[in-house]
């Protein structure tokens, strides 16, 4: 989508600023500093930047003037969503992250990477404080890791999860830190009501369900969820969005958000 996509420039460039100002700090430790900066710079910005983008589309949706603030949120889940694919990668044994050598491989050792991985959750620890979003963005965050347990187990068993399983996974692990946070945070920065906060939780979650019921496809793994249940949840995210009270255009913007979650290739 060119609008995430004008979204995805401001949150890098941000990024890319704020790790610059901390040059000069992790040099004063060691040389291991100024490396994990750079290791850091790599690979933040390489993927979509979605959590970041949603953060920005949703304070401006709703004519936000925390601008300053919402970029720094932004940034913030642009480190922790770095942070966990780097420990995923680890957990998952997986060589290769967005077309480049995993972390773990670049260093060829997985505790220097997990001690990286320690680095971005503290760089966004320091841009979320003193926000409002603090603390239900520390809480959704928990849910991830506990969700990631969860996968973690299913690993360790033939046996095949149940669906209401895997759902659970789904919501937790992708939806509401995906979606369903970075809209909530985009809307509490602009000062919404609950009401309005609330549905964009229901609509994050029905767009991160279809989400991963579709990087499922585009990876070839099998899950359990029918045509019946993707049209339930499209219905569900389409329910949402019909009750916001924003503007033809923005809820447009956010149609086609949905389109693009349905029918991307990767």
């Amino acid at each position: 989508m060119d609008k995430l996509q004008q979204y995805k420039k401001e949150v890098d460039a941000f990024l890319a600023a704020f790790l610059a100002s901390k040059q000069k700090d992790f040099a004063r430790v060691n040389a291991w500093g100024p490396d994990a900066i750079e290791k850091i710079r790599s690979i933040v910005s390489e993927g979509k930047t979605i959590r970041g983008s949603l953060v920005l589309l949703i304070h401006d949706v709703l004519k936000g003037k925390q601008k300053e603030q919402a970029i720094k949120v932004a940034a913030a889940y642009e480190c922790i969503h770095t942070a966990l694919l780097v420990h995923d990668d680890i957990m998952d044994h997986d060589s290769v992250r967005r077309g480049k050598p995993a972390l773990h491989v670049q260093y060829n050792n997985e505790g220097l990477a997990i001690c990286v991985g320690d680095i971005l959750f503290f760089l966004a620890d320091e841009l979320l404080d003193q926000t409002p979003v603090q603390k239900i963005s520390a809480q959704v965050f928990q849910e991830v890791c506990i969700a990631q347990m969860q996968d973690v187990s299913f690993g360790l068993t033939t046996n095949i999860p149940a669906k209401d399983e895997i759902l659970t996974l789904y919501k937790y692990k992708t939806a509401r830190y995906t979606f369903s946070l970075p809209m909530m945070a985009g809307a509490m920065l602009a000062g919404a009501d609950k009401k309005t906060i609330d549905l964009f939780e229901h609509l994050g979650e029905a767009f991160g369900i279809l989400f991963q019921i579709q990087d499922d496809k585009l990876d070839n793994e099998n899950n359990p969820f029918t045509q019946q249940d993707i049209h339930a949840y499209k219905q569900a995210a389409k329910t949402s969005l019909d009750r916001l009270t924003i503007s033809k255009k923005h809820k447009e913007i956010l149609s086609s958000l949905l389109s693009f979650v349905i029918t991307r290739k990767r």
